[in-house]
């Protein structure tokens, strides 16, 4: 007998395995003697499916539950009077039975031992005579017994899940180095609608030294708190994932990434009625409604009253055949791996789940139920009354703190909850199929192509030029700089149009602005083709390079709306592909239609293309912006029901005119740049490193036509090295990028943008070799091909550098993505149009050779010092800010 499948409609995509390791004698014994067949093969692992979705659908739904703790007599005399020994570990947590076999409990005693665990968090009972099939029997006693789609079971008994670390030593040996020891101090199943209740661990085999486990108390670390800091967290709720420090999935066979699940910070248990608190380092996220370093603040010092008070832990050193069952409602525990696999260490867990989490104001704590507070605790508790402010209280933490980080994650003022709820407030819930966030990854990877298909023409417009250029001069009676101009001045455009397009996104919606933008630059890249004269063709590059732009400011934002942290680097990996395609194809088209019709068809034909984009995108694209989603929706409730529905963007936006809002607004990117000091160091960054790309590209044709006279038809081919370049940067940027945030996260513990930073230091080497080797070659008339080899190892330095800093100012910006990004692609597009314009006097007074290589080394310079700045200060630069959003 195999496990029951998780679901039916669940498609594997990896079949079930059965492992072979050596089970240790005193396991193999019990397993035996229980009569559970290990001649195939053991533990069994179950099918992973692929999708969260298949994982969990089946728990959405309310399950009713009764704790037996709340059915059992007081007194617990049945339980008590029949154990030979019962010994109190610690003042407020832990308690060891002696006397007892778990397998032979009455209902009575089983409901006692479970408002005794209520009270005193965990229960150990030694010497066990204990079959898995037993250990199940009990567990479903205390509730739905859960079966993890991802963990090995004992086979035939669905829900009893081995805990053997030898099994995980080939995907994760245990450290000494390990942060907290191994597992770090946690609670299981945070993730569930109704989360674990009571857990059952029992060892059958132990080591002889060391692999001791350690629980904290929820009561006692909330009584740590003082009356007026429990008024903080009292009713707040915050983002609990199921991501474990040890289990973190890079592909789809290894199994689903985590999922996120909103429940309050203090809950009540239902048997003892008191007051517990319910945070954990590992799997707690942040704190909703809290901008991320307030919430930061916090947790990290509720996660300090639980680790760094032992009076409210216990340390609890295994024998063999031993029982621990404790309470995921009101404790967290921790694993101690300083045995480092001399030894093996096997046992069976079974995991009940309860109820979902709640809050009740009036509920006491421990010590007030028990009477045990003194007269300095009443008197603290009569004088406080309800005037004390949460601002007030939060910012005196914040002052006391030093060196505060703040990571910076899905916060769109569209998902912001009220505590305690207000009934008119729109907002979206945890699982709310409206919210961006929650969309199905076909939709959001259809979205994502529409961008970045519009992105292709848009970006294949700005160099399709490029190999025309001397033809375009004669034609239109120009000079080489002004040539240049023409060709620049798109990107002089896309400076300016981010800056405007940005903030209107984040007023009307992107997809509005979208479709607007996508008109605008149809009308005016048509009208290039028609140019008769220098000013016409410069005046319209312009404006449809204004219109262009919104692929630079709708992009990072629309990402964001829609991409969770840890898939930011497959997302912008992928939106760029086509744009990079667009910007490789754009000299080759444009160099054969010159060559073979007429410049002006370069405009035409991509005028064409824009039509049909345009009506896919009219008809495919949806609103991805949290803040304009639920606009809508409230103003149709308004409709509906005439009440006073409204979003938290509209409240804070009360009162304001139109004017008044665009204003701010409109603004917000230039006062980003001028006092938000991270942004000012990006815009550093990606401005000189841009420029000097820029100054490359731009005298990439001259270089094929007068060194190595070839025609300009053959000249635009060699812009496919760029665009390779660029795709195997972004290609293997993008995996790399979220392997260095998770690998980092997991290390800080942490959710930081600057886990992005590692990744460009990668790039701050490679970019200079390509500047070199392309200079060089090109001097001396080398073969072609390194000169092509050269340009792909620049565009693959400059990518794998650039996306990292992208994805940097999305995490950083998660509310104004688009003004962040049209901050930081203002001066980016200037240096782009500006330094291309001293190019000839730079190449005639240098060479190819000197030019390239004083390029090089100030992008080396810059691409060093960049990622160590912005690892070392970036969270206290971010946080010196001092213009409001």
């Amino acid at each position: 007998m195999v496990p029951a499948p998780i679901d039916p409609s669940i498609k594997d995509v990896a079949q079930p395995i059965k492992d072979t390791l050596k089970i240790p004698d005193p396991a193999k014994q019990r397993l035996e003697k229980s009569g559970i067949d290990l001649s195939k093969g053991y533990p069994y692992r179950p099918s992973r499916p692929l999708y969260l979705d298949d994982v969990y659908k089946i728990r959405d739904k309310p399950r009713d539950h009764i704790d037996a703790g709340a059915r059992a007599d007081k007194s617990k005399k049945s339980l008590l009077s029949a154990a030979t020994k019962v010994t109190d570990l610690t003042a407020y947590i832990g308690t060891e039975i002696e006397g007892l076999q778990l397998k032979d409990l009455t209902n009575q005693q089983r409901d006692e031992l479970a408002l005794l665990i209520a009270e005193r968090s965990v229960v150990f009972f030694r010497d066990q005579d204990l079959s898995p099939q037993q250990q199940k029997e009990l567990g479903e006693w205390y509730g739905e017994v859960e079966v993890h789609p991802q963990v090995p079971h004992v086979p035939g008994v669905p829900g009893v899940s081995v805990l053997w670390p030898d099994l995980m030593a080939t995907e994760r040996p245990a450290s000494f180095r390990q942060p907290g020891g191994a597992s770090r101090w946690h609670t299981d199943l945070v993730h569930e609608k109704q989360p674990a209740g009571i857990t059952h661990l029992h060892n059958d085999t132990i080591p002889s030294v060391g692999g001791d486990t350690l629980w904290a108390s929820g009561y006692a670390a909330y009584e740590k708190l003082s009356p007026e800091f429990r008024k903080i967290i009292d009713g707040r709720e915050a983002v609990y994932r199921s991501a474990h420090p040890y289990l973190d999935r890079d592909y789809p066979e290894q199994g689903p990434k985590y999922i996120e699940r909103v429940h309050p910070i203090v809950r009540v248990h239902p048997a003892t009625g008191w007051k517990a608190l319910w945070v954990n380092r590992a799997m707690t996220d942040r704190i909703v409604g809290l901008d991320r370093a307030e919430s930061d603040v916090i947790l990290n010092y509720l996660y300090d009253v639980y680790e760094q008070n032992v009076d409210i832990q216990v340390r609890f050193k295994w024998t063999p055949r031993t029982s621990a069952l404790w309470d995921n409602r009101i404790t967290i525990h921790n694993a101690s791996w300083d045995y480092s696999g001399r030894e093996p260490r096997h046992g069976t867990r079974v995991t009940s789940l309860a109820e979902k989490p709640y809050f009740d104001a009036s509920a006491p704590t421990r010590r007030e139920a028990l009477g045990l507070l003194g007269d300095s605790e009443k008197k603290e508790l009569e004088a406080l009354n309800n005037v004390s402010s949460i601002e007030h209280a939060i910012y005196a933490i914040l002052e006391m703190t030093a060196d505060v980080k703040e990571p910076v994650l899905d916060t769109e003022l569209g998902v912001l909850n009220s505590t305690p709820p207000d009934p008119y407030l729109v907002a979206f819930n945890e699982l709310d199929s409206d919210n961006p966030k929650n969309w199905p990854e076909k939709r959001k990877w259809a979205v994502t192509n529409v961008l970045s298909i519009t992105g292709f023409n848009r970006i294949l417009v700005s160099t399709v030029m490029a190999p025309a250029l001397s033809v375009i001069a004669k034609d239109l009676n120009m000079t080489a700089t002004q040539s240049v101009m023409a060709l620049s001045i798109y990107l002089l455009a896309t400076a300016f149009g981010p800056l405007v397009i940005g903030p209107l996104s984040e007023v009307y919606g992107r997809r509005t602005i979208l479709h607007v933008s996508n008109i605008w630059f149809l009308v005016w890249n048509l009208a290039c083709g028609f140019a008769n004269s220098k000013e016409m063709l410069i005046g319209t590059r312009f404006l449809a390079g204004f219109g262009a732009s919104a692929v630079y400011a709708l992009g990072g934002g629309v990402l964001g709306d829609i991409w969770r942290p840890d898939q930011r680097g497959k997302s912008l990996g992928w939106y760029s592909v086509i744009p990079l395609i667009g910007a490789a194809t754009g000299p080759v088209i444009g160099g054969f239609m010159t060559d073979r019709i007429s410049w002006r068809w370069m405009f035409w034909s991509t005028s064409m293309f824009q039509v049909a984009m345009a009506a896919i995108s009219f008809t495919t694209f949806r609103e991805t912006y949290a803040p304009a989603i639920l606009k809508k929706r409230a103003k149709k409730l308004r409709k509906e029901t005439g009440q006073p529905y409204y979003t938290y963007a509209e409240r804070t936006q009360e009162g304001h005119t139109l004017r008044k809002v665009l204003t701010q607004a409109m603004t917000r990117p230039l006062r980003l740049l001028a006092f938000h000091p991270i942004i000012q160091v990006a815009a550093v960054i990606s401005a000189i490193g841009y420029g000097l790309l820029y100054i490359v590209l731009s005298s990439f044709a001259e270089v094929w036509a007068q060194h190595y006279g070839q025609s300009v038809e053959i000249s635009g081919l060699h812009y496919i090295s760029c665009a390779l370049g660029e795709l195997a940067g972004s290609q293997l940027g993008a995996p790399l990028m979220d392997y260095w945030f998770r690998r980092t996260e997991r290390r800080n513990g942490q959710h930081l943008p600057e886990n992005r930073v590692p990744l460009m230091a990668m790039g701050a080497f490679i970019a200079p070799i390509g500047f070199i080797v392309y200079g060089w070659c090109a001097e001396f008339r080398v073969h072609w091909a390194w000169v092509d080899v050269a340009m792909f190892i620049t565009m693959f330095g400059m990518q794998i550098s650039g996306m990292p800093l992208q994805a940097y100012l999305i995490d950083a910006y998660p509310d104004h993505t688009s003004s962040a990004i049209a901050a930081q692609q203002f001066p980016r597009s200037l240096a782009a149009f500006l330094f291309p314009l001293f190019t000839p006097k730079m190449y005639a007074a240098l060479g190819y050779g000197w030019g390239n290589s004083a390029m090089a080394f100030a992008e080396l310079a810059l691409e060093l010092a960049a990622p160590l700045l912005l690892w070392k200060v970036g969270a206290s630069l971010r946080a010196r800010a001092t213009s409001s959003l």
